[in-house]
């Protein structure tokens, strides 16, 4: 069921996610006559080392000088 519903972090081949929910897992196995808790969907997935995939942030470096260069040089262009 989750072979269609998981992917994971090319550079490393461990790392694997599934972009259903508990619930949503709860309610397919419901569907296919288990019946489960999310409780017991959060600890199998724990256990088969799935991890819930995060939003990452980048911090912003600022301006590089060649990015100022560049915004200088368009604003001598005249329109």
């Amino acid at each position: 069921m989750l072979q269609q519903h998981t992917a994971g972090n090319p550079m490393n081949s461990s790392i694997r996610w599934t972009y259903l929910k508990p619930r949503e897992i709860v309610s397919e196995l419901l569907k296919k006559g288990y019946s489960v808790s999310r409780n017991i969907v959060r600890y199998l997935l724990k256990k088969h080392e799935y991890v819930k995939r995060k939003a990452q942030r980048n911090i912003t470096m600022g301006i590089i000088p060649q990015q100022i260069q560049t915004r200088n040089q368009s604003n001598l262009i005249p329109n």
